[in-house]
């Protein structure tokens, strides 16, 4: 009988281990998203380049979604934006954004806006699902030199099956650059800085910004650009350590990740965020000298060498303090 019994339970314990591997994946999938920025300091009115991949086991992801949240040293966001990594993916989205326009305070559709004046935006947010869900909407706007002027938000719960309609306002700057500007919204879980991640691709709409005369006409579409961010910082932010805080989810898998980079005034070599006589003798043992042999702070117009050019900018900002 034991004999029987050793030869039966054999077979079966070999069984239960050949289901158990079975069933349990031979791997977790793993969601990485990189970011890098093109400088690790930057001058006002100088050009922020946001970018990275967002990969699945190592393979580029061709068809995601990745936040871009950007916060100045007051950890107020400038920039929020979703980009895809290549095409829009097509699913049937939760939570949308259906429509956006620029429109007066009650929404009606407004073609253009003055400087100093504040805009607002008609955006139209869905939730298909049948449970309600917690929703981050967003405006960011940027003039046509890519300059952001501001950002709005509302976060709040959202009924399941239901269209809601959000009116926002941003006020616009009064040296925003006159002409076409655009508007971006977007839906996510919360801010990424808290681990939030987008509901669906973002859509904007165009508007005018005007000092006089008549404004172009404000048009919806859905924008489709790569992971790949770049705007203008404003000459009037504030200046230090800013912060980009990304995020993305496929598969049912999320991925975070976070950069840091410095704003700077024009002439502070140093970093201390004032332009004074200790950053003159940075400049003069720079002088006259190129790449790569000289103090690449002390090139202000990154023309890659240090010249009269550069003393202009610095005593243009003589004693300037951030």
């Amino acid at each position: 009988m034991r004999a029987l019994l050793k030869t039966l339970i054999f077979p079966f314990f070999f069984l239960v281990l050949l289901l158990t591997f079975a069933i349990i994946p031979s791997h977790s999938q793993y969601l990485g998203l990189t970011v890098e920025t093109n400088r690790t300091k930057y001058y006002v009115g100088e050009v922020v380049q946001i970018y990275g991949n967002l990969t699945l086991d190592g393979t580029l992801v061709t068809d995601g979604l990745v936040a871009i949240e950007v916060n100045d040293v007051r950890n107020t966001p400038i920039v929020i934006r979703t980009l895809d990594t290549g095409t829009v993916p097509q699913l049937a989205w939760y939570v949308y954004v259906s429509t956006v326009f620029a429109s007066d305070q009650y929404g009606n559709p407004r073609d253009s806006f003055w400087r100093g004046q504040l805009a607002y935006f008609n955006v139209t947010v869905v939730n298909n699902d049948i449970e309600p869900r917690q929703t981050l909407t967003t405006v960011s706007a940027f003039d046509q030199n890519q300059v952001p002027l501001a950002t709005g938000s509302i976060k709040t719960t959202l009924s399941g099956q239901t269209y809601t309609r959000f009116i926002m306002g941003i006020p616009i700057p009064t040296d925003a650059a006159l002409g076409t500007a655009t508007a971006f919204a977007n839906a996510y879980s919360d801010w990424p800085m808290l681990q939030g991640v987008p509901y669906c691709p973002e859509k904007n709409a165009d508007f005018t910004i005007v000092g006089s005369g008549a404004a172009a006409t404000s048009t919806i579409q859905q924008t489709e650009i790569n992971y790949n961010l770049t705007f203008k910082l404003p000459v009037q932010v504030p200046k230090g350590n800013f912060t980009a805080y990304l995020s993305s989810t496929y598969q049912g898998l999320a991925v975070y990740n976070s950069i840091i980079f410095q704003v700077k005034i024009v002439g502070d070599i140093n970093g201390d965020n004032r332009v004074d006589y200790r950053d003159v003798y940075l400049l003069l043992a720079s002088y006259g000298k190129s790449y790569p042999d000289y103090n690449p702070e002390a090139d202000f117009n990154r023309d890659g060498i240090v010249n009269y050019l550069d003393v202009y900018l610095f005593l243009k900002n003589w004693g300037k303090v951030a």
